[in-house]
C-alpha cells in the first residue's frame, strides 16, 4: 500500500471515529403543549353563568382562545357566549341540539386544545303570579322594583337600577304604601349543589323569601341585602315562597342566586312556575 493511500485511510478512520463516538447523554425532548379544561362536562341551566378554567402547560404563553360550537367567543342568542376569562353564559333558550361544546385552544400552539361538553336544560317555567293586597296581578319578570321617589309622576317604575317606563317594567303599581304582595310556586333547580341566594343590590321593605323550606331572606329594612347558601337537589322543582310589604321607603326587592360554580344572576322566568 502506498504512503498516500495509507494516509487517506488513516484520515477516514479518524473522521469515522470522531463522528460515531458514543454519546450517553439524551437530547432534551421538545416541550409538549397541553391544554386542560375544567370542568370537562357540565349540565348548564339556560341563562346561567359558569366559569371554566383552562390550564396550559409546556408553553411560555398560557393564554387560550375560546370557542363555543366552533364559533369564536360563542353566540349569546343561540349556543351561549364565553368571555376571555372563561365565564360562559348559557343562552336564554335550550339550543337544538341541547349539547354544546366549549373549546379552549392554545394561543402558542393552536393545534393543542381541550373541550368540554355542556348539556343545556330549562325548567320551562313562565314565572310566578303575584297576588297583591288590592287584587291579583301577574309578575312578568324575575326582578321587581316598585316605587321610587325620583320616578314619581314620570310614568316610570324603578326597575333594574333606573326609572323604567311602565310598559318595560314587570309591574305597573307601587305608588304609595300600605300594600303587600306575595308569590307562591316552584323553583327549578338545574343541577345539585350549593346555591347562594343573595341580593346584588340593596332591597328596601319587609322582605321574606324561603326556598325548599329554608328561609333565605327575612328583612325589615330601609336598605339592606340578603345572603344565604343552601344545598338543593338537581333537575327537580322545589317550593319557593316570597312576600313583600312596603315600609314607607323606596319599596324594591329582587330574587337572585349564585348557582354552584357560577356567578350571580337574577332567577329567570323559566325557573319559576305556579
Amino acid at each position: 500500500m502506498s504512503r498516500r493511500i495509507l494516509s487517506a485511510f488513516l484520515m477516514l478512520f479518524l473522521v469515522m471515529s470522531l463522528g460515531c463516538g458514543d454519546d450517553d447523554g439524551e437530547k432534551p425532548a421538545p416541550g409538549n403543549v397541553v391544554v386542560t379544561l375544567e370542568p370537562d362536562s357540565f349540565t348548564q341551566g339556560v341563562g346561567l353563568i359558569n366559569v371554566f378554567v383552562a390550564t396550559v402547560t409546556g408553553a411560555s404563553n398560557t393564554n387560550v382562545t375560546w370557542y363555543v360550537n366552533n364559533i369564536p367567543g360563542g353566540d349569546s342568542a343561540t349556543v351561549g357566549r364565553i368571555t376571555p376569562a372563561g365565564g360562559f353564559r348559557a343562552p336564554d333558550a335550550v339550543p337544538n341540539p341541547a349539547d354544546v361544546i366549549v373549546k379552549a385552544v392554545s394561543v402558542e400552539d393552536p393545534s393543542e386544545y381541550d373541550t368540554a361538553v355542556l348539556t343545556i336544560i330549562s325548567g320551562n317555567g313562565t314565572g310566578l303570579p303575584a297576588t297583591y293586597s288590592t287584587g291579583p296581578q301577574p309578575l312578568e319578570g324575575p326582578i321587581f322594583h316598585g316605587y321610587w321617589t325620583s320616578c314619581t309622576g314620570t310614568e316610570h317604575n324603578w326597575y333594574q337600577g333606573e326609572c323604567t317606563p311602565f310598559a318595560e317594567s314587570p309591574v305597573n303599581w307601587a305608588w304609595g304604601s300600605g300594600w303587600t304582595v306575595t308569590w307562591a310556586g316552584q323553583l327549578f333547580v338545574p343541577f345539585s349543589g350549593d346555591y347562594r341566594f343573595a341580593s346584588r343590590y340593596w332591597v328596601d321593605g319587609i322582605v321574606s323569601i324561603s326556598v325548599n323550606g329554608t328561609v333565605v331572606a327575612d328583612l325589615n329594612t330601609t336598605g339592606a341585602t340578603y345572603n344565604q347558601t343552601i344545598a338543593l337537589p338537581g333537575n327537580t322543582w322545589v317550593p319557593v315562597q316570597m312576600s313583600f310589604s312596603s315600609n314607607g321607603g323606596s319599596n324594591n326587592m329582587h330574587l337572585g342566586w349564585v348557582p354552584p360554580g357560577g356567578e350571580w344572576c337574577p332567577v329567570a322566568r323559566s325557573y319559576l312556575k305556579p
